[in-house]
C-alpha cells in the first residue's frame, strides 16, 4: 500500500512539499494511517491547525473521494491501493463539508521530539482525542456526497468529457433532482448540443455498473455517469428528457387539451413485438473515437436461425453496436468491444451463443473490403 501527501497553504497553493511514500508496516484502519501522517509530518505544519481529505485508488476503480469521516475508523486499508491525503490549512477553506478531517496542532512537547519519540499513544481513545472530526461548520443534515461525471454526447462517438466533480446533494434524492442540479452547474454548456430538448441517461459507474431511472434514490458513496445528449441520439431506455430555457424567452404556461364530449371509439390494433438483437460481453475496454464507423449488419450465429442479416443492440444500454473498421465494435455508451469477448442472441431465441472467431472476423473483414469497393 502507498500514500501520496498533497499540502495546501494558507493561500490554497499546493506546496512543493507534497511526497509519496511506500508503508511497510501497514495500518489496519484509515484512522490509523491519517494517525501515521500527523505523527511523521514536519513540525512547522503541525504548530497549526488542518483539516484531511483522503482518496482512494484501486486496480478495479478509479479514483474516489472518501466522503464520510465517520468510514475512517471503519473501513480497512487494502493491500495495492493508493491513497491520496490533501492536507489543507483552516485558513484557506471557505466552505467544507463531511469530508474533511479535523487534525487539531500539536503541543510543544509533540512538535520538537523526533517521529520516533513523540508522545503518542495508539489507544483508540488517545487517538479519538486528537484525531476526533472536531467542530464542523454548519452543514444540512442527511447530506450525501455523490461522484459525478458528466459527458455531452453532440453526435455518435463525438464525446466531450466536460468535468469529474464530487457532487453535494441532500439524502434520499432521485436521479432526477441529480439531474435537474447537474443541468444548472454546466449552465451554457448545454446549448452546444444544438437542441433545446436534451436527452438524459444516468448510468451508476460504482460499486456496480446499472442504468437508473429517473425516479431511483441515489446512494451516499456512489459514482455516476451523466450523459446529456441532443434530441434524436440514440440512448438507452431508461433516458429521459428535460427543456434548456432559452436565453431571453419567458416561461410559457402548460396548455392542456379539452376532453372531446363523445370520443370516437378507436379501433383495435395489433402491434407486433419490437425486434431485439442483444450483444453480450464481459467488459468493455476504453472507448476512443474510431476514424470512421457503420451500423453492425450481421445474422445471428446459431445455425437454425434465419441467415437474415440483423441489426444489434447493447445487452446493457440497448444502444445501437457499430463497427469501425478496425477488428472492434463499439457501444457508444459502454466503450470498445473485442469481437473475442462477444456473445449474441437475436429476437428468435432467448439463448446467448457465440460466434466461431474465424467466422466473426471474416465477415468483418468483408464489411471493410466492401466499404473499400473491393
Amino acid at each position: 500500500m502507498s500514500f501520496q501527501v498533497q499540502y495546501y497553504d494558507k493561500s490554497g497553493t499546493l506546496r512543493p512539499s507534497t511526497f509519496s511514500q511506500q508503508i511497510e508496516d501497514q495500518p489496519t484502519y484509515l484512522g490509523d494511517l491519517l494517525h501515521t501522517l500527523w505523527r511523521e509530518r514536519s513540525a512547522a505544519i503541525n504548530k497549526e491547525e488542518h483539516w484531511a481529505r483522503i482518496y482512494e485508488k484501486t486496480p478495479e476503480f478509479p479514483t474516489q473521494l472518501i466522503s464520510d469521516v465517520n468510514m475512517f475508523g471503519k473501513k480497512r486499508c487494502q493491500e495495492g491501493c493508493k491513497y491520496t491525503i490533501e492536507l489543507h490549512c483552516r485558513k484557506h477553506i471557505s466552505k467544507m463539508d463531511g469530508s474533511y478531517y479535523h487534525l487539531p496542532p500539536l503541543n510543544a512537547n509533540q512538535s520538537d521530539a523526533t517521529p520516533g519519540q513523540r508522545n503518542y499513544n495508539n489507544t483508540s481513545q488517545n487517538r479519538e482525542q486528537n484525531l476526533s472530526p472536531g467542530p464542523s461548520p454548519p452543514r444540512k443534515q442527511c447530506y450525501t456526497l455523490v461522484n459525478v461525471h458528466f459527458k455531452l454526447l453532440s453526435s455518435q462517438f463525438t464525446t466531450s468529457s466536460i468535468v469529474q466533480k464530487n457532487f453535494g446533494v441532500s439524502a434520499c434524492n432521485t436521479v432526477e433532482r441529480m439531474v435537474h442540479q447537474a443541468q444548472a452547474y454546466l449552465d451554457q454548456k448545454l446549448f452546444t448540443l444544438g437542441s433545446l430538448t436534451i436527452q438524459v441517461a444516468v448510468v451508476q459507474t460504482h460499486p456496480s455498473r446499472r442504468q437508473m431511472q429517473k425516479s431511483d434514490q441515489i446512494e451516499k458513496q456512489h459514482s455516476y455517469d451523466i450523459f446529456f445528449a441532443a434530441q434524436g441520439t440514440p440512448m438507452p431506455a431508461s433516458f429521459f428528457e428535460i427543456k434548456l430555457q432559452a436565453v431571453g424567452s419567458k416561461p410559457t404556461a402548460a396548455v392542456f387539451p379539452q376532453p372531446l364530449a363523445n370520443p370516437a371509439p378507436r379501433p383495435h390494433v395489433v402491434t407486433k413485438k419490437k425486434e431485439e438483437n442483444l450483444i453480450n460481453y464481459t467488459r468493455p475496454m476504453v472507448s476512443v473515437a474510431p476514424t470512421s464507423k457503420i451500423k453492425l449488419s450481421l445474422s445471428c450465429p446459431r445455425k437454425d436461425c434465419d441467415q437474415k442479416e440483423k441489426t444489434w443492440q447493447c445487452v446493457e444500454c440497448k444502444s445501437p453496436i457499430y463497427y469501425g473498421y478496425d477488428s472492434y465494435l463499439y457501444c457508444e455508451l459502454c466503450g470498445k468491444l473485442s469481437p473475442d469477448d462477444l456473445t449474441f442472441k437475436c429476437s428468435e431465441h432467448e439463448n446467448y451463443v457465440p460466434y466461431d472467431r474465424t467466422t466473426l472476423r471474416t465477415k468483418l473483414r468483408k464489411i471493410k473490403l466492401s466499404k473499400n469497393g473491393c
